[in-house]
């Protein structure tokens, strides 16, 4: 089995049936769990695996029901727990398509081939995400995944090139 991949957090229940809040980064973070089937549920250092019955997205949040949890006390139970997936479980990409998880570890370069640093982390932003980046000269910046700066992603190289013009806007 390959890496765990936090998908998302159990924030309360909802109702009487069993059903929970859960914060997940995107939309697509909760299809990545309905195609999984199922996820492992994380609390205190324990792992159980739940069910998927069903889930929905409503105003920025995902709404699921586990065929386990079946009652408000038992949602009450996983509150605040994480919600996790392999690697294996996760839908296929279209093709130059990357999760961004991926990201993490990736070199950053200019158009010319400068070196500019390396991914640390993906920040999930309601406008869009951002790669926060350990800067070659000393320091991080944050830089938008937006067309403007990032120009390509290869994965095979794990690399990342952006814009130099845009780049030097924003640091």
């Amino acid at each position: 089995m390959s890496g765990l991949i936090e998908v998302g957090r159990i924030l309360r229940p909802r109702g009487l049936k069993g059903e929970v809040k859960a914060e997940c980064s995107t939309e697509e973070r909760l299809v990545e769990l309905k195609a999984s089937g199922k996820v492992l549920f994380e609390k205190n250092g324990v792992q159980k695996e739940l069910k998927i019955a069903e889930g929905y997205w409503q105003n920025g949040f995902a709404y699921i029901r586990f065929d386990e949890i079946t009652t408000v006390e038992a949602a009450e139970e996983i509150r605040d727990g994480i919600l996790l997936i392999t690697q294996e479980e996760l839908p296929p990409l279209p093709e130059g398509g990357f999760y961004q998880f991926e990201l993490v570890g990736f070199e950053l370069f200019t158009e010319s081939g400068e070196a500019v640093g390396k991914v640390t982390d993906v920040i999930d932003y309601p406008t869009c995400d951002a790669l926060e980046v350990s800067l070659k000269a000393g320091g991080h910046a944050t830089i938008p995944m937006i067309k403007a700066v990032i120009k390509g992603v290869d994965k095979e190289k794990k690399r990342i090139t952006v814009s130099r013009s845009a780049l030097e806007e924003l640091l």
